[in-house]
């Protein structure tokens, strides 16, 4: 990938993809992230009525996605809003892109 780190280290930015897919590999945070997709934002409420799910548990996984950088939250009160943050997800897919495209030497 070209946009290597400063340390040109090629396996920072596989432990990075890495890291944002394991934040993936589960079925109620693709749900999650599905949801916020169609919209601006929702609060964890929301989702949880949405996916039939705990409060709890939709707030665990998001916390997953959060640490991964693909989720962020806003407080107005005790309410906690989320959004998807669009620009790191179009980051990663381009990321996984370029690794599917050049011929990556690992050594």
């Amino acid at each position: 990938m070209s946009g290597r780190t400063s340390s040109g280290d090629p396996r920072s930015e596989l432990r990075e993809l890495g890291g944002y897919f394991k934040a993936l590999s589960g079925i109620t945070r693709l749900q999650i992230v599905k949801q916020l997709a169609g919209t601006a934002e929702l609060s964890v409420s929301e989702l949880a009525v949405a996916l039939r799910l705990s409060q709890p548990l939709i707030s665990w996984h998001l916390s997953g996605l959060r640490k991964a950088g693909l989720v962020k939250v806003r407080r107005d009160g005790r309410q906690a809003f989320c959004s998807l943050d669009r620009e790191r997800l179009r980051q990663y897919q381009q990321n996984f892109a370029k690794l599917l495209e050049e011929d990556w030497v690992l050594s």
